[in-house]
């Protein structure tokens, strides 16, 4: 497999502020060009090749201004020519400050998307090699994507130290290249389908801060469909619930200790088959192993995983040194990954052999990151 992207571009821009109101717009041409191939490269040609050149021209218009006391309003719109047609992009976000604590907002994004990647979401190489595969809209049958969001927020700060906000949201996908319901390598070999998604979900967040220390928590959940001919699914990023807790406590001027804790609930994975090794990065044995190639076995997202939870600790010590009379400092840190040492699973492999299922683990307790930090 191979693929390049390449994306030439101008832009000219003007923004003119006023009182109370700000506005900016402009002009962007574009020249985007991928090439994909995918096939034995000992062949004279790949068995699946997509090369597309697209020209894009984008008129942009940016304004935001006050409405009255209490109210600001915030709308954006683009004009893209391309693909052969000319799309209208917006969003539009209106604020109400009901009081010096309490706001609340409705926001409207209609968004598209002219390149899609060709990667599997589904394989299990994605959480090792996260490489999108980029090809343009427009040509060899790839659509263009779209966007609809819906986004309604609130934000409550009783104090200078706390901060609380909710939001809720409804999106929806159309025109998705899907390579799971096509294919079981890590990337599109003999095409793709075209789908559509819906996501609506809801978060809550809270920050608190103080001079020794401070917290954030955010809960979140989420419904993730797919889909595509007559088929659904959840897909393997669609978790329901994700829970991530942090602190930072400062015991001296000089040193700081963090906590992060990362929870995630009604998980899904696609199952893996043939011969697969992985192991995760770490400083204790180099980690970072791969072996073998894996494909994917079953109906996208049909596997249910176990919790994830995982507590990571980081510690910085800083000195301050004086050098030809400026100011230096010179620090030290290091992050301990999942110190409770649980076992959580990324997914499951089977022997095809013997049909035998075995869990694929993730990162183990070990040190991740160790360094040095000089700045003057």
């Amino acid at each position: 497999m191979a693929a390049r992207r390449r994306d030439l571009g101008l832009l000219a821009s003007v923004e003119r502020n006023a009182f109370g109101s700000a506005t900016s717009a402009g002009l962007k041409l574009q020249l985007s060009r991928t090439d994909y191939q995918a096939g034995d490269p000992a062949a004279n040609r790949p068995a699946y090749q997509l090369k597309a050149s697209m020209p894009i021209a984008t008129l942009f218009v940016q304004h935001r201004r006050r409405l009255g006391s209490s109210w600001v309003e915030a709308v954006s719109a683009s004009v893209v020519g391309a693909a052969g047609d000319i799309r209208v992009s917006l969003q539009n976000q209106i604020r109400w400050q009901l009081s010096e604590a309490l706001s609340v907002s409705a926001t409207y994004l209609k968004a598209h998307q002219l390149s899609q990647s060709l990667r599997n979401s589904e394989s299990v190489t994605g959480n090792i090699f996260p490489a999108d595969l980029y090809v343009t809209a427009g040509a060899n049958g790839v659509p263009v994507a779209r966007n609809d969001r819906y986004v309604l927020a609130g934000e409550y700060r009783p104090t200078g130290s706390l901060r609380l906000g909710v939001q809720a949201y409804v999106s929806s996908y159309d025109g998705l290249a899907l390579v799971a319901p096509r294919s079981t390598a890590p990337f599109a070999t003999n095409g793709f389908a075209t789908g559509s998604a819906t996501a609506p979900g809801i978060s809550v967040d809270a920050a608190w801060s103080a001079p020794h220390f401070g917290l954030v928590a955010r809960y979140a959940w989420e419904q993730v469909q797919v889909e595509h001919a007559d088929s659904t699914y959840t897909p393997s990023y669609g978790s329901d619930q994700r829970l991530d807790l942090g602190g930072i406590v400062f015991p001296s001027p000089t040193w700081s200790v963090r906590l992060g804790l990362s929870g995630a609930f009604g998980r899904r994975a696609t199952g893996v088959t043939g011969n697969f090794e992985w192991e995760a990065c770490n400083l204790l044995d180099r980690g970072c192993e791969f072996l073998g190639t894996p494909e994917t076995s079953g109906a996208p997202g049909g596997i249910r995983l176990p919790t994830y939870l995982r507590l990571d600790l980081g510690l910085r010590k800083h000195w301050h040194l004086s050098l030809a009379g400026r100011d230096v400092m010179l620090a030290v840190y290091g992050s301990y990954s999942n110190l409770l040492g649980r076992t959580n699973v990324l997914t499951f492999v089977t022997d095809p052999a013997s049909g035998t299922r075995s869990a694929v683990e993730m990162r183990p307790r070990a040190p991740l990151v160790v360094g040095i930090d000089w700045r003057f």
